[in-house]
C-alpha cells in the first residue's frame, strides 16, 4: 500500500505492539490518532516524528497489518450487510416482514444474543479466547514518556560522554519528581530539559523543542529558569526583583522550578560523596557559592510552596540543601 493512500482504519495507534506512549504522543500532535492516519502520512513525516526510519518502518507494517484484519467503514460489513444495501427499499421490507413472521433475529439462526454470535470460534467449534487490549497509558506515563524522550533527544545523546549521562540522570530525575507530585506533560517535559549543574552537558535548542514537544512546554521551562535565577544586589543579597517573579509565579512553573532545583542539589551532593572536595570546581564560587545558592533558592521557594499546598515538595527541597549545608563541616572546623 502506497504511502498517503487513503486507508478506512479507526484503529487507534495506541494498539499498535511497537507504538510506546512517547510514540503516540508524537503522533497524535501531528494529527496521527488512528491507523488510517498513519498509512495516510509519508514516511518522511512518520519517520522524523519518531527520530528513526527502522522504527517508521515497524510502525507502519503493523499499522498495514491491523488494517487488514480490522477494515474501518464499508470494509468492515459483511457481505450479507452490504446486499442489504443495495436492494430496494420494498425487498428490504418485506425482509423485515418474513423475519418477523419467522421470529427469527436479523443475523445467525441461532438465536444467541449477540455477544455469543459475534465470539470468534475455533474449527471445532470451540470459542476462541478474546484478545484482551493493552491498558491505555496515564496521563502520568505519557509525561513521563514525553520527558524522556526530550532527555534523549538531545544534542549529543544521553550517552555521549560521562557529562551527557549525568546531565540526563539529573533531568530525568527532576521529570520523575513532576510526577510524584502530580505534575502533567508540560511539566515532566520542561522540568526534562531545565539546564544542569554541569556546563559541558548538552543544551537545548529551544527552537527544536517547540517544534518537537510545543510551544506550551517551552515556555514554561523559560519561566521556571526564571524563578531559578537569582540576582545578587551589590549588598550580597538575593535581589528584590526575584522574591516578586515568586510573588507572581504561576503554580506550574513554581513545581518545575522546585522540581529542577530538588534534583540539582541531590545531583551536587551526590557528586560530593562520590569525588570530595572535587565536586565544588562545578561552580566558580566553590562549596561556599553552591550552599548559598540552593540556600537563596529555598528561601524564596519554600514559603510560595507552603502557600500553594506543597508542603511535603518543600519540606523536601529543605532536607537536600541541609546536607549540602552539612557538608565538609568537620574538615572546616578543623582548618
Amino acid at each position: 500500500m502506497p504511502a498517503g493512500a487513503q486507508t478506512v482504519c479507526d484503529t487507534p495507534i495506541s494498539h499498535l505492539p511497537s507504538a510506546t506512549p512517547s510514540v503516540v504522543m508524537s503522533l497524535n500532535r501531528k494529527g496521527i490518532t488512528t491507523v488510517g492516519d498513519l498509512l495516510a502520512a509519508s514516511f518522511d513525516e512518520v519517520a522524523y516524528q519518531l527520530d528513526s526510519f527502522d522504527d517508521a518502518e515497524v510502525l507502519i507494517k503493523e499499522a498495514k497489518h491491523a488494517a487488514k484484519e480490522n477494515p474501518g467503514s464499508d470494509q468492515a460489513k459483511p457481505k450479507q450487510a452490504q446486499q442489504a444495501e443495495t436492494k430496494p427499499a420494498e425487498a428490504q421490507q418485506h425482509d423485515q416482514r418474513q423475519q418477523e413472521e419467522d421470529g427469527m433475529p436479523d443475523q445467525g439462526q441461532d438465536n444467541q444474543g449477540p455477544d455469543k454470535q459475534d465470539q470468534p470460534r475455533h474449527e471445532n467449534n470451540e470459542p476462541r479466547p478474546r484478545k484482551h487490549e493493552a491498558p491505555k497509558p496515564t496521563s502520568g506515563q505519557v509525561g513521563l514518556a514525553t520527558a524522556m524522550q526530550a532527555v534523549l533527544s538531545l544534542d549529543g545523546g544521553a550517552f555521549a560522554s560521562m557529562e551527557a549521562s549525568s546531565a540526563a540522570a539529573q533531568r530525568l530525575a527532576a521529570a520523575a519528581l513532576i510526577i510524584q507530585y502530580g505534575g502533567g506533560e508540560d511539566e515532566a517535559v520542561a522540568a526534562g530539559l531545565l539546564d544542569t549543574i554541569d556546563p559541558k552537558a548538552p543544551c537545548v535548542d529551544r527552537e527544536d523543542a517547540s517544534v518537537r514537544f510545543g510551544e506550551p512546554a517551552v515556555d514554561l521551562l523559560e519561566r521556571a529558569e526564571l524563578l531559578l535565577t537569582v540576582p545578587m544586589s551589590p549588598s550580597g543579597k538575593p535581589s528584590n526583583v526575584h522574591a516578586k517573579l515568586v510573588e507572581v509565579a504561576d503554580p506550574s512553573a513554581l513545581l518545575v522550578a522546585t522540581c529542577g532545583a530538588v534534583a540539582s542539589a541531590r545531583a551536587v551532593l551526590a557528586r560530593y560523596q562520590s569525588s570530595g572536595e572535587q565536586a565544588w570546581n562545578l561552580f566558580k564560587g566553590g562549596r561556599d557559592f553552591a550552599v548559598w545558592y540552593f540556600g537563596s533558592i529555598c528561601k524564596a521557594l519554600g514559603p510560595a510552596l507552603k502557600k500553594a499546598g506543597r508542603e511535603s515538595l518543600s519540606h523536601e527541597l529543605w532536607s537536600v540543601v541541609r546536607a549540602l549545608e552539612a557538608t565538609g563541616g568537620e574538615d572546616r572546623k578543623a582548618a
